[in-house]
């Protein structure tokens, strides 16, 4: 008996260190609590929007943050990812020089994209409101989501900071208290009667809130740490990013190209559902989806302990890795599928019952988003790998590949089946994207 519990306790300890350890799992352990508390006031903040602005209401905020979504790609070049992963490097090697390099890389290029990107795309929101998708009512709240740009950019430097220095106990409260506060104030306003405006408004408020708490963090951060830049440094970088700016804006590049191509699986067939159906259709969509990227957030915290993880592992034991990528793939797909199942059994019962009989046909679009869900952890450590061994031009041209193929096919199926073939398109195109991704990582680690 003795021996048998023996050697039941060596093959946990076996698959404990095939997982990265015991400090990988804690790690793990603490985002997986945090994306629960993350994934609570979403979930919660969707309930309440759905309920008070009903399916037209709730299809027009849908449009409105994905259109703005959709803007927000053209400042998206892969700087936070970037950041990170030289941000990671750097602090394991105790190089000052670096983690500055890189959060001032961050800094730069972002404030640089908001200049250039937003005042624009501001001016023009009312006319893509009216002219595009025929609604005088989509230009102001546009206008407010987008203005949260300017200043995101120190929340994003004191999430970098705090991840890359893996303080993850403070990285889960900090985002745990700004969601909390991005879902209850426009949640306020909506119930309040304020309609769409005053759910923008409520983002403003929050994001400003957001701003000065993440101040104060980083600041204390930056003063208890010698490693991390003061805020000065960081502002000071946005004049002087400081070197090897190119060189990083071609790795984030790479990074971004590839990201924004695999966001335009999920905003293409919403934006074209708004443009060839009524905003009711919109809001069904919209709430399957929401509903669906429960099971999806519960995996999230995987990727982001890769982010960091992989790179050091790559350094400190690269013959591992690939047989480490080989486990996290294959237990993260069975724990996407086991999560995502109930979800979709169960959506005919509970979609009507929490977010209002008016969302009764959204329970159809869910079983063609389980394709999506039940699929996601395949592609859950793909991401990392690409940055890790600088191969993301791989996943690139897949999505290039797949877009040709899938945008059409998806305005057909919108065509033909409004929001279901909405839906199904984006399920289609995500699973061809993580099945190709998964191949192409098991190329490019070494043997």
């Amino acid at each position: 008996m003795a021996a048998e519990r023996g050697g039941e306790r060596r093959r946990v300890d076996a698959v404990i260190a095939g997982l990265g350890g015991g400090a990988f799992l804690r790690a793990l352990g603490v985002l997986q609590i945090g994306s629960l508390g993350v994934t609570a006031s979403g979930f919660a903040a969707s309930i309440v929007l759905a309920r008070a602005l009903g399916p037209a209401g709730f299809g027009a905020y849908s449009l409105v943050m994905s259109i703005g979504t959709t803007i927000g790609l053209l400042r998206r070049l892969g700087q936070d990812y970037a950041a990170t992963t030289h941000l990671a490097e750097g602090y394991v090697a105790g190089d000052r020089r670096a983690t500055r390099d890189a959060l001032g890389f961050y800094v730069f290029v972002s404030v640089a994209t908001s200049l250039v990107v937003l005042p624009p795309a501001i001016l023009v929101a009312p006319w893509l409101g009216s002219r595009l998708f025929g609604s005088d009512e989509l230009g102001l709240p546009l206008q407010l989501y987008l203005a949260q740009g300017f200043w995101a950019v120190v929340s994003g430097w004191t999430v970098i900071g705090l991840q890359g220095s893996r303080r993850v106990g403070a990285l889960v409260s900090f985002e745990n208290a700004s969601t909390s506060t991005s879902a209850l104030l426009p949640a306020i306003l909506a119930l309040a009667g304020l309609g769409v405006v005053g759910v923008f408004y409520g983002q403003v408020a929050a994001s400003l809130i957001a701003c000065a708490a993440a101040l104060v963090v980083y600041g204390r951060l930056s003063r208890s740490d010698p490693l991390l830049p003061r805020i000065g440094d960081l502002v000071h970088a946005v004049v002087r990013p400081g070197r090897g700016l190119w060189r990083r804006v071609k790795f984030g590049l790479s990074i971004a190209v590839d990201k924004n191509l695999v966001s335009s699986y999920n905003l293409a067939p919403l934006l074209l559902l708004g443009v060839f159906a009524p905003e009711t259709e919109v809001g069904h969509l919209r709430v399957a989806l929401s509903y669906m990227a429960i099971p999806a957030v519960l995996l999230s915290p995987i990727s982001r302990l890769l982010m960091v993880d992989l790179p050091q592992l790559r350094v400190e034991s690269p013959r591992q890795v690939r047989a480490f990528f080989v486990r996290v793939t294959l237990l993260a797909g069975l724990a996407s599928s086991v999560i995502a199942a109930p979800f979709a059994f169960g959506a005919w019962l509970v979609v009507p019952w929490i977010y209002g009989a008016g969302y009764i046909e959204s329970t159809p679009l869910v079983w063609a988003l389980l394709l999506d869900a039940a699929t996601l952890g395949l592609g859950v450590a793909a991401g990392p790998i690409f940055r890790t061994y600088n191969r993301t031009d791989l996943p690139i041209r897949a999505s290039i590949a797949i877009l040709l193929v899938g945008l059409p096919a998806t305005v057909a199926a919108v065509s033909a089946w409004g929001a279901f073939g909405a839906a199904l398109a984006y399920a289609l195109m995500m699973v061809f994207s993580r099945t190709v991704s998964y191949a192409q990582c098991m190329r490019i680690i070494p043997r």
